[in-house]
């Protein structure tokens, strides 16, 4: 189902031939901030529709924790990505829900995302401090 994250490849590269190549940094975060928005996407749809089992409840839950989820999604909303990046973020995510996800199980497909490989780094953006102002 998710062989589709090739969709994340093709959201965080070049969009058109004036626009600057990403690094891999920002390629990270882009690719980060666009599972999370994703599985957020998916997880409130799981909780509209009746919620989680206790067993995807469970890894669902695990994997947030070993990937510093919350971290990453204070940072990435933050300074961690641009408004301009966040904005296509969000429509990358909503492009991979309508075409991937539209008809599945929201549950199933927020735990299913979370076993990609994109999703399984450790961690998956290293988080750079703000400096205090």
């Amino acid at each position: 189902m998710y062989a589709g994250l090739a969709l994340v490849a093709h959201a965080t590269g070049k969009p058109d031939a004036s626009a600057p190549e990403l690094s891999e940094a920002d390629g990270a975060r882009i690719r980060t901030a666009i599972i999370i928005a994703t599985f957020d996407e998916l997880h409130g749809r799981c909780t509209r529709a009746g919620g989680f089992s206790a067993a995807q409840r469970e890894e669902a839950d695990r994997w947030q924790a070993n990937q510093r989820v919350d971290e990453l999604r204070a940072h990435l909303d933050g300074a961690g990505l641009s408004a301009t990046l966040r904005e296509q973020v969000r429509a990358a995510s909503a492009r991979i829900i309508e075409q991937l996800a539209a008809g599945a199980n929201p549950c199933a497909a927020a735990v299913k995302l979370t076993r990609t490989a994109d999703a399984g780094a450790s961690p998956v953006v290293a988080i750079t401090p703000v400096p205090a102002a």
